[in-house]
């Protein structure tokens, strides 16, 4: 048998409710040259029934079921290791591809041959499948390489990327991780020139929102690791160790810090170094700029004589810790949002 065009990746562990409304969506697709590797983890339901039951009829899918739970990461490693095509898709065993997903991405791989990841926009559903909000992922190359550093975390969909295979010879394969799986796959390519991460303007995956979400469940685990990538990250491109704090207040605002003038110290480090390494065009700078001045204006109080109690700090002695035009830029950003307010109090 020849060898597929596509390898469509599924992990899949105690997901009867959506497993073969997802299932269905990966058959439907409009590119038919596939194979379909689906993972089951030792799943207590019926998943692994499901499954069997379409691969009765459909000589595309080929169950991989492991004699006992080993979680989402040693799940797809396997996955990619047994996989044959070209590209990996990657699908998760809730949400829904839209039936041109693959077409619409092999579309674009073709005439962007540098990126080696694409993902795309999603449409939100809740549990009944009703659709209540559009994902919008970001497009430009540099705003997605700041949001992987120190931003707001927006790379792409890992249960809507197409791979190159060539990604996991270069970057290696998936860690052993029960979540954020995704974020530690994406933070190897920091420094990679071109940045082989994109999305397309194109709805490409229904991705569906409940509470039983595995990403819920893990999510302090999934925040931690993600913050160790990128504190790593960030020493990488400073050349000094870093406080995971300095990841946490960016992440995360409203709390206290007693280093918080060092953390902005560092922030204006990382953003300076990040500009001049990375050299965004001017759209690019204008995303990363209006983020990262927000981010310095929520620690900031216009009034000299304000004490934050380690949750702000005020302009005066903030003009101590960032350069000039740091400097000035905050002040600018503090008075057209402060203008902002009042315009539409």
């Amino acid at each position: 048998m020849s060898k597929p065009l596509i390898s469509v990746v599924m992990a899949v562990y105690n997901a009867q409710t959506y497993l073969a409304e997802a299932i269905e969506s990966i058959l439907r697709q409009s590119v038919s040259d596939f194979e379909f590797l689906i993972i089951d983890d030792a799943s207590g339901d019926d998943s692994k029934q499901i499954i069997e039951d379409f691969a009765k009829s459909e000589r595309r899918i080929r169950l991989i079921s492991n004699p006992e739970n080993l979680g989402l990461g040693a799940s797809l490693q396997k996955g990619v290791e047994e996989a044959k095509g070209k590209f990996i898709a990657r699908m998760d065993a809730d949400d829904i591809s839209l039936p041109d997903r693959f077409e619409m991405q092999l579309a674009y791989l073709d005439l962007h041959p540098e990126i080696l990841v694409l993902g795309g926009d999603h449409k939100l559903v809740d549990a009944q499948g009703k659709i209540f909000a559009d994902l919008i992922y970001p497009k430009l190359p540099n705003r997605i390489r700041w949001n992987l550093l120190l931003g707001n975390g927006v790379i792409a969909s890992n249960s809507a990327t197409l791979f190159s295979k060539e990604f996991f010879e270069r970057y290696g394969n998936y860690a052993a991780l029960r979540a954020a799986q995704d974020f530690d796959l994406w933070s190897r390519t920091l420094f990679a020139q071109p940045f082989p991460i994109a999305n397309i303007s194109e709805i490409v995956l229904a991705y569906r929102q409940t509470d039983e979400m595995i990403s819920k469940a893990n999510r302090g685990h999934q925040e931690q690791i993600a913050v160790e990538r990128r504190a790593k990250n960030i020493a990488s491109l400073i050349g000094e160790d870093v406080d995971e704090d300095v990841v946490r207040a960016y992440r995360t605002t409203g709390l206290a810090y007693s280093n918080l003038g060092e953390i902005i110290s560092t922030w204006q480090k990382v953003y300076l170094v990040f500009v001049e390494t990375f050299k965004p065009g001017d759209e690019e700078l204008a995303e990363i700029k209006a983020e990262f001045f927000q981010r310095l204006s929520h620690y900031t109080f216009l009034n000299p004589f304000a004490d934050g109690k380690n949750i702000r700090l005020n302009i005066f002695k903030l003009r101590n810790i960032l350069n000039k035009q740091v400097y000035n830029e905050l002040w600018q950003h503090k008075f057209r949002s402060l203008f902002s307010e009042r315009e539409n109090g």
